[in-house]
């Protein structure tokens, strides 16, 4: 009742504008409700304050039917801005996926899963529906961290985006834009700066390839195999039947390369053999995968390498002393302390 005497006096004096007391939002929608009942020829507008506390200020506003529509359209363009703010990049994700542009990232998977969740739909409970979904919004997906990591990385063992940037200097394509002259220092873990060092990256390996570089393959760290996206078998989801190795204590500073060519003679010991992986998993760790093109020759060559790694003098690329065999049974003996052989 005391705010309606306010407003009747407010309005009996034709005053411009009545200022309103900061109350809570109950009062606040009773005073709204009030206007729009009593008095429909008022309205109540919000201004912003900025800089001040509170960094606004609610006013009924005594103002002509020109006016007040004046007053109402700039509330809707106001809630419009705000939208738009909000939405944010929700924007620049969805013209992506409608043009279907080719997307770049570095060790991108977790980075994928956060966008999909809050930008497209809370994630699917299976890794299929994922794949599924995401590789429909985005049918190209290059990961540089897959492209650094492969058998015989080209630009050395580290992979983390600060160091190839370095080692990449300015010699690639992808040129730092005159606006953004601070990113000539480092400011790893910036969005910005991050995006360019991806960018150099790739660029890197556009101009070496005679062939697009490999897509839809995201880095899995500590993993055996990369996360296809593109329709087809996927390891992870369907492990095929791979003989798996574990070898351990290698000599810091050996290639994979050396340790293929070790491996050479056995593979050439099996006519079907189709090749082995090395994945490192850690500093002086790493995983051979033995691909081989039916089971027979799988198990051949499984066979074989088991022998390699008990019978091969190693020393010099692997860390290790050599077995002992006097005066053990054969069931005691033990391999060389650098090789686990196993099937896993």
């Amino acid at each position: 009742d005391l705010q309606l005497l306010f407003l009747a006096a407010f309005d009996a004096r034709k005053e411009k504008e009545l200022k309103v007391p900061m109350l809570n939002k109950f009062l606040i929608r009773a005073i709204r409700e009030s206007v729009q009942d009593k008095y429909p020829h008022l309205t109540i507008d919000k201004r912003d304050l900025p800089g001040q506390q509170p960094p606004f200020e609610r006013v009924v506003l005594n103002v002509s039917e020109v006016e007040k529509e004046e007053v109402v359209q700039a509330g809707k363009e106001k809630n419009r801005k705000l939208l738009e703010r909000i939405v944010g990049f929700r924007k620049v994700w969805t013209a992506l996926a409608q043009q279907k542009k080719p997307l770049v990232v570095h060790n991108g998977l977790y980075d994928l899963l956060f966008l999909y969740h809050w930008l497209e739909a809370p994630l699917p409970r299976t890794l299929v529906e994922f794949k599924e979904g995401i590789h429909k919004l985005f049918p190209v997906i290059y990961d540089t961290k897959t492209l650094v990591s492969g058998p015989d990385p080209p630009l050395g063992n580290d992979t983390w985006l600060e160091a190839l940037g370095k080692r990449l200097g300015s010699s690639t394509l992808c040129e730092l834009d005159q606006d953004s002259i601070r990113y000539a220092q480092s400011a790893a873990h910036e969005a910005g700066y991050d995006a360019w060092m991806t960018g150099k990256v790739f660029s890197f390996f556009l101009a070496q390839a005679d062939q697009p570089p490999s897509a839809n393959l995201l880095f899995m760290i500590r993993n055996l195999w990369m996360l296809n996206l593109a329709p087809g078998k996927d390891p992870l989801v369907e492990p095929a039947p791979h003989a798996i190795f574990q070898l351990d204590s290698i000599e810091a500073g050996i290639q994979i390369q050396q340790l293929r060519m070790m491996l050479r003679p056995v593979l050439d010991m099996v006519p079907n053999a189709a090749g082995v992986d090395i994945k490192w998993t850690g500093d002086r760790a790493a995983l051979l995968v033995v691909k081989s093109k039916d089971a027979a020759a799988d198990e051949a060559l499984r066979l074989k390498l088991v022998q390699w790694i008990q019978d091969h003098e190693v020393r010099g690329l692997l860390r290790g002393r050599s077995a002992s065999h006097s005066g053990e049974p054969a069931a005691k003996r033990h391999r060389p302390d650098s090789v686990v052989a196993g099937k896993l």
